[in-house]
């Protein structure tokens, strides 16, 4: 196996670390922060690289692991080119869940990576960013909630089939729903669609399609699920 050598950015490149080859969570702790305030990166297409730690929501790169013994910028743009800072809410709520539970995301670090300016370290801010209120107390993460008032099943849908989460917006407002029937009901859908096996290539899916557009998901999770 090729060695494992660490660079960090430095002066606009990147120096290399007199330091043993360590696991990501390793040499995030090494570096001084928790393994939850960094994203790891990796492109299988080029072996010479293991990964590239980013600090989550970021393009910063905290520190690289990699065969080569000189890295230069171009070199890094170039394994990392295709990388984008997005994260669906399944992955948001992932970190927060993991940051609320391990104290792992203070207000001063959120406030730097999400570009929020001064936090209450014992209140609450909304990222536009991640469409989420978060909930501090004595500066770190306690809790968070969706702002649009959707659970993370239903952003999915939102984000992943657009035309179908329309389809039940306009469905529900049609029968005279309000915005809050709108979002239980999306929710409810959204929840029943994650507990069902193989999601839309399941095998009992079509027999809950309406022509208005929507899948019955609470029905069919109802019917041959619980």
């Amino acid at each position: 196996m090729a060695s494992v050598n660490t660079f960090v950015p430095r002066d606009g490149g990147f120096a290399k670390l007199d330091v043993d080859a360590m696991s990501f969570n390793d040499m995030a702790e090494h570096l001084g922060y928790h393994p939850n305030q960094l994203r790891m990166y990796s492109n299988y297409d080029d072996p010479t690289f293991y990964w590239v730690a980013f600090k989550i929501f970021t393009k910063d790169i905290v520190h690289i692991a990699t065969s080569h013994d000189l890295l230069t910028p171009t070199l890094v743009e170039q394994y990392v080119g295709d990388y984008k800072a997005k994260y669906d809410s399944g992955d948001i709520e992932d970190i927060l869940e993991e940051g609320v539970a391990n104290a792992s995301l203070t207000s001063d670090y959120l406030s730097e990576v999400l570009r929020l300016g001064t936090i209450d370290p014992n209140g609450s801010v909304v990222s536009q960013f991640l469409g989420y209120e978060l909930v501090f107390m004595d500066g770190k993460l306690i809790g968070y909630n969706a702002s649009d008032g959707f659970n993370k099943w239903a952003k999915l849908i939102k984000e992943s089939n657009p035309k179908l989460f329309s389809s039940y917006v306009v469905a529900i407002r049609k029968r005279g729903g309000s915005e809050e029937l709108v979002r239980e009901e999306i929710n409810a859908q959204g929840a029943a669609f994650a507990s069902i096996p193989q999601g839309l290539l399941n095998p009992h899916i079509d027999r809950y399609r309406s022509s208005d557009g929507t899948i019955d998901f609470v029905k069919l999770k109802a019917t041959h699920y619980n």
